[in-house]
């Protein structure tokens, strides 16, 4: 039983591969029932345990880039029990998490940001005049992130002993494209070097007398014949020496590598190549698919994301200026038709939301119509592009956010909550939300009219409505979802509150199609008192927010609640957090009668 990293020192080789066959079944089994990152985890549980073998944690601290690669950490520092509660609401996180653990260095949940991070802690150690290593393990999907770029320059200008592990298993959620992939599997090509240089000493040795000298003539010569089989370092040129490539899944030689690095008085980066999904076969013939699981239940009805990819496909058909774009989620936000229908026309920008929209202002200044999509967590990356390279000239380019809203089973980094206020804060820019999937698509075919930036945004899913629902498409104006002349009416703009709304009494249900600009006819209706707007959605910045601003600029006394969020969401359950902030049926019935609750 392993309790917490000094339990591995003991151990001898067989005995930890031993241990990495008993944690493979142990995420396995817990990641089928309670979901979770499966593939991205199995790929790095040999170079988890070498970590851990080698490098003295908490003092030494191991920073794992996005956090979701890190369930062998955390089973080896002390939750192996806990870790059946895995991404459930009083069980451990699903990524790292500082207030977890000691052994947690910090709460990453986005690609790309630990090489600042490590930096930073690294830095702020040498002023205090500690000497113990911080480790940031990076996968190369991460390695297209912009701010991974950043990080890279200044690790390797200011020259401390940084430890980078490239956890090279050629995917991020997506197969990985661009330059930096190519160079990797360029690098990766190097271990014929390695044999080469073998062959060379056995070849020098066998010379009696001067075999000894001549190897030591040839091994002088290492980096230029290294350098004509792969070329120069990318990492060595910028000033970090690189080491590699090393089997990720070979624990005596990962030890040796790592323990070599902990010697070194310079930043480091240690190569090293693993196959997602390992020890598990339908997770290594389809990394792609088992990146994330969702845990065994109902069959899921038809996504919002399925929706637009397939809309897009037809109505690129009819229109050749329509390209899309995505930030390494090609299938998760519903573009795998589109990409084999159009390749010419469909560009995978990698883990870089900034440049992706960046490449979105570009086309359109070009001439085109296009259509990024991404999740809502991943949108805020690329918000000062929104801001200032789309919106400020009011491009053409359709942002459509996925994932919007509570998010189930991810975590607090991962909820949709924040980009409404981002988007709300821009002048000029049309917000839109569909109620379902025929309704998407009429937004969709109105988006094409829209000469400046729009921005659709969605849930994962959606309930089926009313079979009268107006789901027509009105620049500006709202659509109800019931209409019985009540004196209240509640706003909602997500499709995930719809179900619940339809349960309550007493009150007409809108649902607000445009989020910007509003529909004043509906506003400036006499018979309703009072306005509930409920939102899937931080309230600062939200609807309900939008909407009181303009019946205090237009002196309109209408009472008005809003209901939706004002913290990061610690929870993993949807009704949980749901009823938490008062998103339910019988909280919304409570205030149509004006009902006091509590909390």
């Amino acid at each position: 039983m392993v309790n917490s990293p000094e339990d591995l020192k003991k151990m001898s080789f067989n005995q930890l591969n031993m241990y990495a066959e008993q944690l493979r079944k142990q995420i396995i089994s817990t990641v089928n029932v309670r979901g979770g990152h499966l593939a991205s985890n199995l790929g790095c549980i040999e170079l988890t345990i070498a970590l851990h073998y080698v490098f003295n944690c908490p003092d030494d601290q191991i920073l794992f880039d996005t956090g979701h690669q890190a369930y062998a950490h955390k089973i080896i520092t002390g939750r192996a029990e806990q870790f059946e509660n895995l991404r459930t609401d009083g069980g451990i996180s699903g990524f790292e998490r500082k207030t977890e653990s000691v052994f947690d260095a910090y709460s990453g949940g986005h690609s790309g940001n630990s090489l600042s991070v490590a930096l930073g802690i690294l830095r702020a150690r040498k002023r205090q005049n500690k000497d113990d290593k911080v480790i940031a393990v990076i996968g190369d999907g991460a390695l297209t992130a912009g701010v991974s770029y950043e990080a890279l320059n200044d690790i390797g200008a200011g020259g401390e002993n940084l430890i980078i592990v490239l956890n090279d298993n050629k995917m991020s959620i997506s197969r990985n494209v661009g330059a930096m992939s190519k160079y990797l599997a360029k690098m990766r090509m190097s271990s014929r070097y390695a044999d080469f240089k073998e062959i060379i000493k056995k070849f020098c040795y066998a010379i009696p007398f001067v075999g000894d000298k001549l190897f030591s003539i040839a091994d002088n010569t290492k980096d230029t014949i290294k350098g004509m089989l792969t070329g120069n370092s990318l990492f060595e040129s910028i000033g970090i020496k690189y080491y590699g490539p090393f089997d990720g899944h070979n624990i005596k030689l990962l030890t040796q590598v790592f323990s070599a690095a902990k010697r070194q008085t310079r930043p480091v980066i240690i190569h090293v190549v693993t196959h997602k999904g390992r020890g598990c076969k339908y997770a290594e013939d389809n990394p792609q698919k088992f990146h994330g699981v969702s845990p065994v239940k109902k069959p899921k009805g038809v996504t919002f994301a399925a929706v637009f990819g397939e809309k897009l496909s037809q109505m690129a058909q009819k229109n050749k200026n329509i390209p899309a774009i995505t930030a390494a989620m090609t299938d998760g936000v519903g573009l795998g038709r589109f990409a084999e229908l159009f390749p010419d026309r469909f560009f995978d920008a990698g883990i870089a939301e900034q440049h992706a929209l960046d490449l979105a202002a570009g086309l359109a200044i070009g001439g085109m119509k296009p259509y990024f999509a991404v999740y809502s967590s991943f949108f805020q990356r690329a918000a000062d592009q929104w801001l200032t390279d789309v919106c400020i000239d009011k491009l053409p380019v359709t942002l459509v956010i996925d994932h919007a809203g509570f998010v189930p089973g991810d975590g607090v980094t991962h909820q949709g909550i924040f980009d409404l206020s981002v988007l709300t804060a821009v002048p000029g820019a049309i917000i839109c939300s569909p109620m379902d999937g025929e309704h998407l698509k009429n937004i969709m075919e109105y988006s094409l009219s829209v000469c400046g930036p729009i921005a659709i945004r969605f849930s994962k899913s959606f309930v089926k409505l009313p079979a009268d629902t107006d789901r027509s498409v009105v620049p500006f104006k709202w659509n109800y979802i019931r209409k019985e002349n009540n004196k209240t009416v509640i706003i909602i703009h997500d499709a995930s509150l719809t179900e619940l709304c339809l349960k309550t009494r007493g009150a007409d249900i809108v649902f607000a199609t445009f989020i910007s600009p509003l529909d004043e006819e509906i506003l400036s209706e006499n018979r309703y008192e009072k306005f509930i707007i409920a939102e899937d959605s931080m309230i600062k910045g939200g609807l309900g927010e939008k909407i009181t601003v303009y019946f205090n600029n237009h002196t309109i006394n209408k009472k008005t609640i809003l209901v939706g969020y004002n913290s990061y969401l610690e929870y993993y359950s949807q009704d949980k957090c749901f009823s938490r902030f008062g998103l339910t049926t019988e909280s919304l019935n409570n205030l149509i009668s004006d009902v006091k609750t509590v909390e």
